[in-house]
């Protein structure tokens, strides 16, 4: 693997994300990006217990407008979900998921 800094990675870029029935799916890692995340229009600070709900995997209600919203606890950005019908989708990858 290449290095950079003494760190090996596997691809130079960031993958954005695909087409998905005629839309557009982010992926986890963009909405992840360090150099982008000021960029993001939407974005909602999640509170104490709506972070441990979302990090286990449950959907949450809120009363946003529909859209795909960078999510922040405690002012760090974490993830992505997508708000449908006031509905926050969870988008958190399975594998980083706590177990309840």
């Amino acid at each position: 693997l290449p290095e950079v800094s003494g760190i090996p990675f596997l691809r130079n870029g960031l993958y954005l994300g695909e087409l998905k029935k005629d839309r557009f799916e982010p992926s986890h890692m963009l909405y992840r990006s360090n150099e982008l995340k000021d960029k993001f229009r939407y974005r909602y600070e999640l509170n104490g217990s709506e972070y441990r709900n979302y990090i286990k995997g449950l959907e949450l209600n809120l009363d946003l407008p529909d859209n795909y919203y960078l999510l922040t606890y405690k002012g760090h950005s974490f993830a992505y979900g997508r708000v449908k019908k006031g509905i926050m989708k969870n988008k958190y990858p399975k594998g980083l998921r706590e177990m309840v």
